[in-house]
């Protein structure tokens, strides 16, 4: 789809210059080509979502460590150490001892 139209806009020491295109696509580098965008912001996505490159995506891979677990609220990951395991969940989750193994060792 082509941009409906084009307008410079002039800041305190730059011109820009804006291309104005219907709602959800953007105007790729340099060129005439528009891709299709899924959001801006965070809130243009679900819940469970952060928007990232214009894609709505999962923010949870990458986040946290071995042996830890992530779940998203208000779009923001959030890592925690599953029931059993102590740690920081940012460098990693390890087993917690019961007070018998200490004892046994």
């Amino acid at each position: 789809k082509e941009c409906d139209c084009v307008k410079m806009t002039p800041s305190q020491t730059y011109v820009y210059l804006v291309l104005f295109c219907e709602v959800g696509y953007i105007l790729g580098n340099n060129k005439l080509e528009i891709s299709q965008i899924q959001c801006i912001a965070h809130r243009d996505c679900l819940e469970s979502q952060q928007c990232v490159d214009m894609k709505c995506a999962d923010p949870c891979p990458g986040a946290c460590a071995h042996n830890s677990y992530c779940q998203v609220s208000n779009h923001m990951p959030f890592c925690a150490c599953p029931p059993g395991f102590v740690g920081n969940p940012f460098t990693g989750c390890t087993r917690q001892l019961l007070h018998t193994q200490c004892l046994e060792n």
